[in-house]
């Protein structure tokens, strides 16, 4: 099973493409994107803002627990020697 989640996995990796084609929008077009792209921000800033107040405590703790190991690793390291 363990063999064919990996072999799934690496299918999809080698048949993506590693460039995006190249996109050329005329004037109206830019226009009508940027008006889209300026109304949506709002609700994207609240958005991202609830999340990361969700996720905050979580976060910091890994954050907290990383810094810890690592600075662990470092004393016993000059401990060793």
């Amino acid at each position: 099973m363990r063999l064919l989640t990996i072999l799934f996995v690496m299918s999809f990796l080698f048949s993506c493409k590693t460039e995006a084609p190249k996109v050329r929008l005329n004037k109206e077009e830019r226009k009508y994107i940027d008006s889209i792209f300026s109304q949506r921000i709002p609700d994207l800033d609240t958005m991202l803002d609830s999340i990361c107040l969700a996720n905050r405590t979580d976060h910091y703790q890994s954050i907290k627990d990383s810094l810890i190991s690592v600075r662990i690793k470092e004393i016993e390291a000059i401990r060793g020697k």
